[in-house]
């Protein structure tokens, strides 16, 4: 496949994630809060870039496990 066919066949996979998510969005409001469908879109994200680039995500993981160790007194919330 060349490089223009595949670049038209990842903007079209795009184009069909981002158009389905406004549609899943609306109906999971009714059960879910939007602070929940956002932290879920996170993690699917997250594990799609895992999938994607495995090696930068393990290096990022470690940076921040790193950092949390040295500073054991910043605790994450959710506001």
């Amino acid at each position: 496949m060349s490089k223009k066919a595949s670049g038209h066949l990842a903007a079209l996979v795009t184009i069909l994630i981002r158009g389905t998510i406004f549609i899943y969005t609306k109906v999971l409001l009714v059960d879910f809060e939007p602070v929940e469908i956002l932290f879920f879109r996170f993690i699917l994200g997250f594990l799609a870039l895992l999938i994607v680039y495995p090696h930068r995500m393990r290096d990022l993981l470690l940076t921040c496990s790193i950092f949390l160790k040295r500073y054991p007194d910043i605790h994450l919330h959710i506001i």
